[in-house]
């Protein structure tokens, strides 16, 4: 199915693996799509139906899921390169910050430059050679969204918090655009202000 105009909204896929006919109705009712970065293959037949669709790989931008293989990360990283880089936060008593409302998802130190650097090369690398247009960055959080009772390790408060992620989203930005993709961040909870 090949066509130049579609609706408005936008497809945001999590979980299971795609249903028969979920391409061709996002073909024609959606503007733009969001997949997990390994359907390389969906985003390449969205492209080519809709090559005026914005398809994005989703990645997390702040955590890293100890229950993902690597082949099917939604993370940036690994759980495991995190943790034998020393890249996961930790509270002052070294115990790991996992996210109190999502299990299996660790924090990752987002202000340590060595993390930043490392994430922004692994996410350009897997993007760039796909039909991807980009990725939608998710977890750029605007509060203490996720139970982290800060603070940790390095890092006070809130704020501080969020001028790290201010830093992050720039590098990301900038790496993606160097391989010609781009970025869209979600700031989780923004829209309380």
């Amino acid at each position: 199915m090949r066509s130049s105009t579609g609706g408005v909204g936008a497809w945001i896929r999590y979980g299971n693996p795609l249903e028969p006919g979920e391409l061709d109705f996002a073909i024609a009712h959606y503007r733009a799509a969001i997949l997990q970065p390994w359907e390389t293959e969906a985003a390449a037949r969205l492209k080519e139906a809709r090559p005026d669709m914005t398809v994005l790989a989703y990645r997390c931008l702040s955590s890293t899921r100890d229950f993902e293989p690597d082949s099917m990360r939604a993370s940036g990283l690994s759980y495991r390169e995190a943790r034998r880089r020393g890249w996961l936060a930790k509270r002052d008593n070294g115990d790991l910050v996992e996210w109190s409302t999502y299990p299996g998802h660790f924090q990752a130190r987002v202000w340590d430059p060595g993390y930043r650097r490392r994430w922004v090369e692994e996410v350009c690398q897997a993007t760039a050679d796909t039909a991807f247009d980009g990725i939608m960055a998710d977890n750029d959080v605007f509060d203490d969204y996720y139970g982290l009772n800060l603070p940790l390790e390095d890092i006070a408060d809130t704020a501080a918090l969020r001028a790290e992620l201010n830093i992050f989203v720039d590098q990301v930005g900038a790496g993606l655009n160097g391989v010609g993709k781009i970025l869209i961040p979600n700031v989780a909870e923004a829209r309380r202000e």
